[in-house]
């Protein structure tokens, strides 16, 4: 089994105007989280309480 050449771009390193991808994005801070009431007719925001 053989190899690939790589060429010999693959060794230099990145220009320094190339743009660093973005990093993760930090989670959301702990903001209360709502939900519509499935309750037929009820219709309002409810805050999600993991318990």
């Amino acid at each position: 089994m053989t190899t690939p050449n790589a060429s010999p771009e693959d060794d230099l390193p990145d220009p320094a105007d190339t743009p660093e991808p973005d990093p993760a994005r930090p989670e959301p801070p702990d903001a209360p989280r709502y939900v519509r009431c499935p309750m037929l007719g009820c219709g309002r925001l409810h805050e999600v309480t993991d318990l």
